[in-house]
């Protein structure tokens, strides 16, 4: 541009002064329009330089959302799914919980106007988005899961407990029975009742108890806790009804005895 001024100014020198007049408002023409090019230029690398920065982070952006889908993916794949190891599990969920939706501004900026020229890479967004949704939607599902057998073994255990204490206060009652063995005819008899009472009771009740276990079994994995408790009830059934036949037996021994004593008596008074 200067050498085109530099070569205008030498012509008019040897033009008439209109002609020079006119190379000189040619050239202001041609400045001016050089000078708008020039700024035209400078305001394309401008919005040039600032799409590049903006992709840049578009893509920074996406990077570390997919980054962050990753690594969750991969935490879900290595969680064992057993009761040992529930407690670690629920908790990991809820942080893995925690880290997508510290993601959900970012995604709203993906999303937004600001990276709106970026629609080429759309569809991708799109696919991490859908990994996004089924990530958050396996952690809740688990997270659920969990706190349903949680719910579930409390429960059981609770169940469980009163079986216990079932079964301890038939044990007690069997305790005091044996220290009052050694009784009369009424006594006896008061013993026999009793055991027959505690053995319809729990003929009663044993239908609810095969049910606990059977649910049991579905909920816990550890299955020596209804091993145990099949074999408590089972004993101590066993050990009512043997205690019965022995009372039975105590009592025809008293009437065997009461007989004697009143054919006894009428043959002395004959």
């Amino acid at each position: 541009m200067n050498k085109l001024q530099e070569r205008a100014k030498k012509l008019a020198t040897h033009l008439p002064p209109i002609a020079a007049k006119k190379i000189d408002t040619q050239y202001s023409v041609i400045h001016n329009q050089y000078s708008q090019l020039q700024n035209f230029q400078a305001k394309l690398l401008t919005d040039c330089n600032e799409l590049k920065h903006r992709e840049t982070i578009y893509l920074e952006y996406l990077h570390e959302l997919t980054q962050t889908i990753s690594h969750v993916q991969t935490v879900l794949k290595s969680q064992q799914l057993n009761d040992e190891n529930e407690s670690s599990n629920l908790k990991q969920l809820h942080e893995l919980d925690l880290l997508l939706q510290s993601k959900r501004d970012l995604i709203e900026r993906l999303n937004s106007n600001e990276f709106l020229l970026y629609i080429k890479r759309a569809k991708h967004l799109h696919e991490v988005l859908i990994e996004y949704s089924h990530c958050i939607d396996l952690i809740k599902s688990r997270i659920k899961q969990i706190e349903i057998n949680e719910y579930n073994k409390s429960t059981f255990d609770k169940r469980c407990q009163k079986w216990n204490d079932y079964i301890q206060a038939i044990e007690q009652n069997l305790s005091v029975i044996q220290e009052n063995i050694h009784t009369n005819y009424q006594g006896l008899i008061e013993i026999d009742i009793n055991l027959s009472n505690t053995i319809n009771d729990f003929n009663q009740r044993q239908h609810e108890l095969i049910q606990l276990i059977t649910e049991g079994k579905q909920v816990i994995e550890n299955q020596s806790i209804f091993i145990k408790l099949e074999h408590r009830w089972q004993n101590i059934i066993h050990t009512v009804l043997k205690k019965q036949e022995e009372v039975k037996e105590l009592i025809k021994i008293w009437l065997s005895y009461q007989n004697h004593l009143e054919s006894m008596g009428s043959s002395f008074f004959h």
